[in-house]
Parts: structure tokens; sequence; C-alpha cells
């Protein structure tokens, strides 16, 4: 049998709204990792990724704002492999 009649989209729904993007949080546990001991470094991706990729808001009953999960990781492994600071 079909699983498609129990499917609802949670997307808008205010309680799932920091599962679709990449939390501030994420992005700085993934910077920490990528540049361990430069904290310059990590502001300044930090900084270009939140006027790049930042900015998706899931629902209008939620403060979180998410960064773009693609583009965001893609910034983040071209960052990681050129050692880009």
């Amino acid at each position: 049998t079909s699983s498609s009649h129990i499917f609802q989209d949670i997307t808008f729904d205010h309680r799932f709204a920091g599962m679709f993007g990449l939390t501030e949080s994420d992005v700085r546990q993934a910077l920490q990792t990528i540049f361990p001991r430069n904290e310059k470094a990590q502001q300044e991706k930090l900084e270009r990724m939140r006027t790049m990729f930042y900015g998706y808001r899931f629902s209008n009953d939620s403060d979180i704002t998410v960064f773009n999960t693609t583009t965001a990781m893609e910034y983040l492994r071209v960052s990681s492999t050129m050692n880009i600071t």
C-alpha cells in the first residue's frame, strides 16, 4: 500500500522552523571545525555567509532564520578544500 495518504506538509509549521536549513549555530560549529585555530577566518566566513545564504524564514510565527543548506554547504566545502581565509 502507499503511504501517501498520511503525508502532511510541515514546511510552514513554526515548530519545525529550524529544520529546513542550517541554523547559525550549525554554521558556527562547521566553521570551528574547518578553521579550528583561526577565529578571524571563522568570523569573516560567517559574515560573508550571512550576506549570501542567510535570511530564510519558513514560518511567520517563528523568529528562527536559517541559511540555505545547499549553497552554504558548498561554500563550506570549497572553503575547506581551498583553505580560504
